[in-house]
């Protein structure tokens, strides 16, 4: 067996790539990323950053509130939730909505076994109109969407005139 001269040169010294990581937000994908992706990536990025979106196994519903003839209407999407696991509660003028998923999927495939669990609870605290009948609220819970119907009476504003007087001199 013949041998190899072996050298051995000193390293130079590298900058770790999380150092740059400003210049490259989106990491090695940057240049093979489309323009929506860039975009919807930077919008989840920055809603990160301002707390909108919670890491620690918490996670926000989609919500669609909307007032249509003397009813304020909020839907709440909530895929794999029964109405044990979903709990709406009205604090004053606000309305609260929470629950908990805990789900697991097992598969056994080809010699492979395969399971995912997600876990998470949701806490949504939503405003209630002026006028709002608290004591009337429905909420039902079909196909995934929760939907809570709050009927509203309209509040005329109290207006008044008020004199304006003159300032002494």
């Amino acid at each position: 067996m013949a041998e190899v001269a072996v050298e051995k040169k000193a390293k130079e010294p590298v900058a770790h790539p999380r150092a740059f990581r400003w210049a490259f937000p989106f990491g090695e994908r940057f240049f093979g990323m489309n323009p929506l992706e860039m975009m919807k990536e930077f919008g989840t990025g920055i809603d990160r950053f301002l707390g909108a979106i919670p890491e620690n196994g918490t996670w926000w519903p989609a919500v669609e509130c909307k007032r249509t003839d003397g009813t304020f209407v909020v839907k709440a999407e909530v895929p794999g939730l029964g109405k044990d696991d979903v709990r709406v509660e009205v604090m004053e003028d606000t309305l609260i909505l929470e629950g908990e998923r805990k789900m697991e999927t097992k598969k056994e495939e080809d010699g492979y076994f395969r399971t995912e669990r997600h876990y998470g609870s949701f806490h949504r605290a939503i405003p209630l109109p002026e006028g709002a009948k608290t004591d009337e609220i429905k909420a039902q819970l079909a196909n995934g969407v929760l939907e809570v119907a709050i009927p509203v009476v309209a509040v005329k504003p109290v207006s008044r005139s008020v004199p304006v007087t003159e300032a002494p001199k």
